[in-house]
């Protein structure tokens, strides 16, 4: 709902409402959510405990690190990273103005909320390994559809394949917590570490792929879906790495 409000209304205004919903989620939260944490499970606020490398901790033992990496593969793909390379080519290929774009962004929203209940489905039906590859197989072949849309039909085959694969790094985040806890770690810890690793990505991915589009458009090449094709590639080897060990393994214990 998010993209599909902030096109209808436009330029500054959307950021207005954008930042005012946040206040009141803030408002609401702090007033209606009672604190789950036990008393003697609290710990006092370090300030020296807030390390943006703090994600190396999860690189301490081979199968949390291959998890991790598995992760932050993935990750290139999440639409936050997206969001502005995928105006860059929509506006060129098919030249979509903001309000067309953010219909886009509503479509992609959609086929979550698909992704979120089909993958609820088949985790009934198929091994989380199994789920995990078929899920990277989706985001991929999505990536090249995308990158080489040159009609509504074929964005509209992207999203269909999409609707198989946001949650691909679901069940790798599973493995992440088990083998992780196993190894010492806490779960908060953990969560922590990997949100720390992904919005590190989050920093240079975009950068990353507005260079790569200037270089695929500029000097007579017309590539505007590089881009795509480059997630495409790491998603592939995300899998790559994901099928270099068995999380399914016993944890081991430290």
């Amino acid at each position: 709902l998010g993209p599909y409000i902030g096109s209808k209304l436009g330029g500054a205004r959307s950021f207005a409402v954008s930042a005012a919903t946040f206040l009141a989620t803030i408002v609401w939260f702090w007033t209606k959510l009672p604190e789950t944490l036990r008393k003697d499970r609290r710990k006092e606020f370090d300030i020296t405990a807030c390390n943006p490398l703090r994600f190396l901790a999860l690189f301490k033992q081979r199968m949390t690190a291959t998890l991790a990496a598995t992760i932050g593969l993935q990750s290139f793909g999440d639409y936050m990273n997206t969001y502005d390379i995928n105006f860059l080519y929509l506006n060129r290929v098919f030249g979509y103005d903001g309000a067309q774009v953010g219909n886009f962004a509503t479509a992609v929203g959609v086929s979550q909320v698909i992704n979120g209940e089909l993958t609820k489905r088949l985790s009934t039906v198929l091994s989380r390994k199994l789920l995990t590859s078929l899920s990277n197989g989706f985001w991929m072949a999505a990536m090249v559809s995308l990158g080489t849309s040159k009609s509504v039909k074929q964005i509209g085959l992207a999203l269909f394949l999409m609707a198989f694969g946001h949650l691909r790094a679901g069940a790798v985040n599973n493995y992440l917590q088990h083998h992780g806890q196993a190894g010492g770690m806490g779960a908060a810890e953990i969560e922590a570490a990997k949100a720390n690793l992904t919005a590190m990505l989050k920093v240079f991915v975009p950068l990353l792929y507005g260079n790569v589009f200037a270089w695929a458009t500029s000097h007579g090449r017309n590539l505007p879906g590089a881009p795509y094709f480059l997630i495409a590639g790491l998603t592939v080897l995300a899998q790559g790495v994901f099928s270099s060990v068995d999380p399914d393994e016993k944890a081991k214990r430290s």
